[in-house]
C-alpha cells in the first residue's frame, strides 16, 4: 500500500484505518509519509483534518532515509488538525517514528500515540523541525521500550505547545519523554509551553533528562504539571523568560540554567526540596512548598489529589491556586486495585 498525497487546497480524512503503507518519494528526502504525504508551497496553501483514524505498522524507510513512519507535513502554508487518532507500530529512519512536521502547523487532540515495543528507527515518535508549530492536547503517550535514541517527542522548532496530555513510562528508567531543543539560526526566538501536564516516569537512575528545554532565546512556561520519577533540565539564555509556576515535582530532580530574571514560584516539591537546582541569577522564588502532594492512588495509577492535599486550592499557599495538573479526585487514598483500562479512563 502506497501512502495517501493531498495536492488539495482542504482535505478532511475520517475513519479510515491506514495499515501497511510505504511512503511516497519525495525528492531530497527519499521516502517520506508511511501512510499520509502532506506537502505546500506559499503560494498554494493547503489545510487537513484528519479525525478518528488509525495509523498502524506504516513505514518510511529506505536504507538510511525516511521522515514520517505514519504522517509527514512540509510546507509554511499547511495546517493539519489531527483528532481523536491513535498511533502504533509505525516506523522511519531519520525523521519521526509517528509523526514527521518540517514546517507547517499540526495541531493533535486526544491522540493517542503507543511506543510501546516498536521498531522505531528514530526512536523518535514525533518529531518537528525549522519554523514549525507543533501543539498537542488532551493527548496520551505511551513511552516504550525499543526507542533507539529514547525520545517520544523532539523538537528544533520555534513554537511547541504540550497542553494536558498523559506522557507515562512503561517501565524504562532511561527513556526521555520531551526533548525541546534550540534552534540555532540568526534572530530566532522559540516559545515552549508545557502546561497541565501528567509525566510519570519510573523510579531508578538515569543519566538521560526525561523533559529537555534548551531554546537560545525565547519564552519557556511550565505551569501546572504534575513530574513523579522524571528529570526537568531546562537551559536557556538571558534574553529569555522562565516561568516555572504550580507544577508538584516529586521524586525528580529539576535543573535550571538561566540568565537574569524569572520565576519559581507556586511549586511543590517533594519529598526533597534541595532536588531543585537554579543555577542563575535573581530568579525570584517565593510561595513554593516542601509536602507530600498526597494523590489519591499513586500506587494504581491515580494521580488526582484527595481534597486534604496541600496543592488543592483551598490549601495551597495564598495566590497560588491549584497546584500540579489534576485536580481534586478523592478525600482518602482508594485502596482497591484499577484495571489499566479505568486508569486510563481517569485521565480523559
Amino acid at each position: 500500500m502506497y501512502a495517501l498525497e493531498a495536492h488539495l487546497p482542504a482535505l478532511t480524512i475520517t475513519g479510515f484505518t491506514f495499515r501497511g503503507g510505504t511512503g511516497s518519494v519525495i525528492p531530497d528526502i527519499h521516502l517520506a509519509g508511511g501512510a499520509i504525504a502532506l506537502q505546500a508551497c506559499e503560494s498554494c496553501p493547503a489545510e487537513i483534518a484528519i479525525r478518528n483514524c488509525m495509523f498502524e505498522g506504516n513505514a518510511a524507510v529506505s536504507g538510511w532515509h525516511g521522515r514520517g513512519g505514519a504522517l509527514y507535513i512540509d510546507g509554511d502554508a499547511v495546517r493539519a488538525t489531527v483528532t481523536d487518532c491513535v498511533f502504533r507500530n509505525n516506523r522511519a529512519v531519520s525523521f519521526g517514528a509517528h509523526v514527521g512536521l518540517h514546517w507547517g502547523r499540526a495541531v493533535f487532540l486526544r491522540c493517542e500515540f503507543d511506543t510501546r515495543g516498536e521498531p522505531a528507527l528514530t526512536g523518535q515518535a514525533i518529531r518537528a523541525h525549522h519554523t514549525a508549530h507543533l501543539r498537542l492536547e488532551d493527548c496520551t503517550i505511551l513511552g516504550g521500550d525499543n526507542l533507539v535514541y529514547s525520545y517520544s517527542i523532539f523538537t528544533i522548532t520555534n513554537l511547541v505547545e504540550l497542553i494536558g496530555n498523559r506522557l507515562l513510562d512503561q517501565g524504562v528508567p532511561s527513556a526521555t519523554y520531551v526533548n525541546l531543543d534550540r534552534y540555532e539560526i540568526c534572530c530566532s526566538y522559540q516559545e515552549v509551553v508545557l502546561r497541565d501536564n501528567v509525566f510519570i516516569g519510573s523510579e531508578g537512575p538515569s543519566d538521560v533528562p526525561r523533559v529537555r528545554i534548551g531554546p537560545e532565546e525565547g519564552r519557556v512556561t511550565v505551569e501546572g504539571n504534575t513530574f513523579v520519577d522524571a528529570k526537568v533540565s531546562i537551559s536557556v539564555n538571558s534574553g529569555s523568560d522562565l516561568q516555572f509556576t504550580r507544577n508538584i515535582v516529586k521524586r525528580t530532580p529539576v535543573d535550571i540554567v538561566y540568565g537574569p530574571g524569572g520565576m519559581f514560584g507556586c511549586n511543590n516539591i517533594w519529598p526533597d526540596s534541595t532536588s531543585v537546582r537554579i543555577l542563575c541569577c535573581d530568579v525570584e522564588r517565593e510561595h513554593n512548598i516542601s509536602a507530600d502532594p498526597l494523590f489519591c492512588g499513586e500506587a494504581t495509577g491515580d494521580y488526582r489529589i484527595a481534597a486534604e492535599s496541600p496543592c488543592a486550592a483551598g490549601n495551597a499557599p495564598a495566590g497560588c491556586g491549584q497546584i500540579g495538573a489534576l485536580g481534586i479526585g478523592c478525600s482518602q487514598t482508594p485502596v482497591e486495585r484499577l484495571s489499566w483500562g479505568k486508569v486510563k479512563h481517569l485521565f480523559r
